[in-house]
């Protein structure tokens, strides 16, 4: 979510949270060519609008994350990942500047 709006607030992307979400290749989890239909009575999917609503609205610093711009699992080894700097590393995933 971070990645996201940090993204929307850049000139070098869209600066719409859809718009950037739905860059050609630029989320897996978007383009994996996989219809997600979330369970909304799940408890994960409740935690994931609070989460997603608490960012959207800058309620959530994240201060180590205020530069991230990329980010990726770390059981993938993305092309593009050797190019940037890597900046924090949270659970499984990295984060990149610019």
């Amino acid at each position: 979510a971070k990645v996201v709006m940090n993204r929307v607030k850049d000139p070098r992307w869209p600066n719409t949270v859809c718009g950037v979400i739905k860059q050609k290749m630029q989320f897996s989890w978007y383009w994996d060519g996989i219809h997600d239909l979330p369970n909304k009575q799940s408890k994960a999917w409740k935690m994931a609008v609070e989460v997603a609503s608490e960012v959207m609205y800058g309620n959530v610093a994240m201060d180590d994350l205020a530069d991230a711009f990329h980010y990726h699992a770390d059981y993938v080894r993305p092309w593009w990942a050797k190019k940037k700097v890597m900046i924090a590393k949270i659970d499984d995933h990295i984060f990149y500047g610019k």
